[in-house]
């Protein structure tokens, strides 16, 4: 579920609490938030669901002291900062605040060269960041996408950095076809519209300010799966599942992560025999190690 906020509306409050109200009503408890704008207008809506983990995306400018300062007091945030020429500074601002950030990229067909040759993760090291995460521009080719993928795997499994590469649209649904199957990728605009494309190629014409979520998902999704599968929800950012399940979902690890202030560091793939993590906690030395599954 991905919803494009828009900061610079008066209340923002009564504009989105009833969306978040209706999606804990489906049982949905983690959100991704992104804004174009103003991040720290946000936080009085995380602050006010503490029972939902959010990852909060925005721009690298936009993570400023006053905005760190008065995000130290939310326990339920991962800070998602674009990649761009301020993602140092703005990396640096966060890591002094103790707070929990990665840095994520949208790529085009011409902006992969870095995230193939592993220079974007490696930065992403420097940084200190737990995760490294890229997203597909919308206009960006199926065979790119697939390239990226692969390569976002690839690095995972061989562990070849200090960080865990992720592809939020991959393996979102990865993961949740890992938890319930199947699963969908459904997205919002800041005024409301949907992102998503129907069965025919067309625009689906649904309004979150206009239609209860409940019925916006049976209408887009029930035709080609099971009212009752899982939706993964990207909240102007975006979404995850709150359930630990034995593949060690790399987005399920983050909302563990924001919710028991811990840093969860995942050593293998999804799931799978052999998959094992490490858990860090701030201020202590590893206490807990490796469990296998399998």
């Amino acid at each position: 579920f991905f919803l494009n906020i828009d900061s610079s509306y008066a209340d923002l409050h009564s504009r989105y609490q009833a969306i978040f109200d209706q999606g804990k009503e489906l049982g949905i408890y983690v959100y991704c938030l992104y804004t174009d704008g103003d991040p720290e207008k946000l936080l009085p809506l995380i602050e006010h669901n503490p029972d939902c983990a959010m990852i909060l995306l925005c721009n690298s400018a936009a993570v400023t002291e006053d905005f760190a300062k008065a995000a130290e007091s939310l326990n339920n945030m991962l800070i998602g900062v674009a990649y761009d020429d301020n993602t140092d500074t703005a990396c640096l601002v966060l890591r002094d605040h103790r707070l929990l950030y990665s840095i994520y990229r949208m790529y085009t067909d011409t902006e992969s060269d870095e995230i193939l040759s592993g220079s974007y993760a490696r930065f992403a090291e420097e940084m200190h960041c737990p995760f490294v995460a890229v997203l597909a521009d919308p206009g960006c080719s199926a065979s790119v996408r697939e390239n990226v993928y692969k390569a976002v795997v690839g690095a995972r499994v061989a562990q070849k950095y200090r960080t865990i590469p992720i592809d939020l649209f991959y393996d979102i649904e990865r993961i949740g076809n890992i938890i319930s199957p199947p699963s969908s990728i459904i997205g919002f605009k800041p005024d409301g519209s949907i992102y998503n494309i129907g069965s025919d190629g067309n625009p689906l014409e649904h309004n979150i300010f206009n239609e209860s979520l409940r019925d916006i998902l049976k209408e887009s999704f029930s035709k080609k799966k099971a009212v009752s599968q899982k939706i993964t929800m990207i909240f102007s950012g975006k979404s995850c599942e709150t359930a630990f399940y034995y593949s060690f979902s790399i987005l399920s690890c983050v909302i563990a992560t924001t919710l028991m202030q811990d840093f969860i560091i995942f050593t293998n793939s999804f799931g799978g025999i052999g998959s094992f993590c490490e858990i860090h906690r701030p201020n202590a030395q590893i206490t807990a190690s490796q469990k296998k599954f399998t």
